[in-house]
């Protein structure tokens, strides 16, 4: 809806364990006033940041178009 989803800082997937931890810490007093200065204090502390989906997913194919470079299919 937004376009953006939520990964680790080094770009992995978040388990259930990950999306739990991020979410318990939003009730962290004065979470929401966190923002003014970039992520929250629950991204940080859960290590997660949100992405725009889109760009992120070019990023990935651009990485694996970059891999794949000199690697031959025939062995």
């Amino acid at each position: 809806m937004t376009g953006t989803k939520v990964v680790m800082i080094d770009g992995s997937a978040p388990t259930t364990k990950d999306y739990f931890y991020r979410n318990l810490c939003r009730i962290i007093p004065f979470d929401q006033l966190t923002f003014l200065g970039g992520n929250g204090w629950h991204d940080k502390i859960s290590k997660t940041t949100v992405v725009n989906k889109k760009a992120f997913e070019a990023d990935l194919l651009q990485a694996d178009n970059i891999e794949s470079i000199g690697k031959s299919d025939v062995e």
